[in-house]
């Protein structure tokens, strides 16, 4: 039996609505119920807090990759006019343009870092999701097995 219950106590309140005995193996029955789909309610509201950190990580992973490939490509140009002798800034000149050497290779080293970072983080979004979906399902469960007892007469 599905139901629009958003919360323990509107699925409560049906509950107590449906309840017109006072059988103790029932009572019993729904107070285990009602353990379980506040467990599984906890662990859905967990979950979704899961998937909002995974998803902030995710962002700021593909900032830093970003930033990381901008750098480089940056440091690649800076690379490439100061071996022709020319100044971005101010055009060609006769004099190699005295810069900081950037070694490329650790430049692309953090761009592949940042690279596998954001992979990472996209995983770990992912299995939160699953988690997220998991928790849900047995929450539903949860929500229908309360409302069955409920309903149950004997």
């Amino acid at each position: 039996m599905q139901t629009n219950h958003a919360n323990l106590e509107d699925t409560m309140r049906t509950v107590n609505a449906l309840q017109p005995d006072d059988d103790p193996d029932r009572n019993l029955d729904l107070r285990a119920a009602a353990d379980s789909y506040r467990t599984a309610e906890d662990r859905l509201s967990q979950a979704e807090d899961d998937v909002e950190v995974a998803r902030d990580a995710v962002a700021e992973a593909d900032c830093d990759s970003f930033d990381a490939h901008v750098h480089g490509r940056k440091a690649e140009l800076d690379e490439a006019t100061t071996e022709i002798g020319c100044n971005g800034k101010v055009g060609f000149i006769s004099d190699r343009v005295d810069r900081e050497h950037v070694d490329l290779g650790k430049v692309d080293i953090r761009v592949a870092r940042a690279a596998l970072e954001f992979r990472r983080a996209e995983a770990v979004l992912q299995r939160a999701e699953l988690e997220s979906d998991r928790a849900r399902r047995c929450r539903d469960e949860a929500r229908d097995a309360l409302i069955a007892i409920a309903l149950d007469k004997g």
